[in-house]
């Protein structure tokens, strides 16, 4: 389903303001210190500036690039990683939400999201900067990954998806505003992350995450990563 902008826009803006909703005259400071409502607000703003999420990507996809040049070596020229850099576990960024995408930036700043060298890599990025790489990876194609997988397992990982994972991520697992895109991602990422929040490591602390992946087994967890990585 495609929404027209000043509907997305008012998702976008009502998404920041619902996140830590504690009155309207604490609205603007809150923003400010919080990296979800400030990001949601940013993306409002750029996207109400062209017209539509589609335009915005457009219009920031030369100095996106520019700015991506220094993600290149982990994430792959188009955000698209096909290959381990020194063993590290490393996500697909391409086609990815783009508010999910700034939310997290934000929070490697804030380290609210500890990963000492994504804050190296970004912090003398400014806001315009932070929209305009996000906005390009947002808008560049995902090349599935091909891994090997057994009928098996892709089925097992279809049947817990559909239990526990499409309310919030979709049918297609294509994530929306601050959730991510699954479909598609490096499998050993997903299961690196699954297992965070269901162990409830300190960088890994969500809710709705942790409750959900409480009491998925490793088995689950596979069948899962082989389901939104395969074609």
């Amino acid at each position: 389903m495609s929404l027209n902008p000043p509907i997305l826009i008012s998702l976008f803006r009502s998404l920041g303001l619902l996140l830590l909703l504690a009155g309207v005259g604490q609205v603007a400071a809150q923003t400010a210190h919080n990296p979800d409502e400030a990001a949601a607000d940013l993306l409002a703003q750029r996207i109400e500036k062209h017209g539509s999420l589609e335009q915005a990507q457009a219009e920031a996809r030369k100095s996106g690039q520019l700015v991506a040049e220094r993600c290149y070596l982990c994430h792959g020229e188009d955000g698209n990683k096909t290959s381990s850099t020194s063993g590290l576990v490393i996500p697909n960024l391409a086609g990815q939400q783009p508010l999910y995408l700034l939310q997290q930036l934000r929070h490697f700043l804030a380290k609210s999201r500890n990963h000492p060298a994504m804050y190296s890599m970004i912090k003398d990025l400014g806001d315009e900067d932070l929209l305009n790489l996000v906005l390009y990876y947002s808008g560049q194609t995902l090349q599935p990954m091909v891994s090997s997988y057994r009928d098996d397992e892709k089925e097992k990982g279809r049947q817990v998806y559909t239990k526990l994972c499409i309310y919030c991520h979709g049918p297609e697992a294509a994530g929306q505003l601050g959730i991510p895109r699954l479909r598609g991602q490096n499998p050993a990422y997903v299961v690196q992350n699954l297992l965070r929040f269901r162990d409830l490591s300190p960088d890994r602390l969500h809710e709705g995450m942790n409750t959900i992946t409480a009491k998925l087994t490793d088995q689950e967890i596979n069948a899962l990563a082989v389901f939104l990585s395969s074609p």
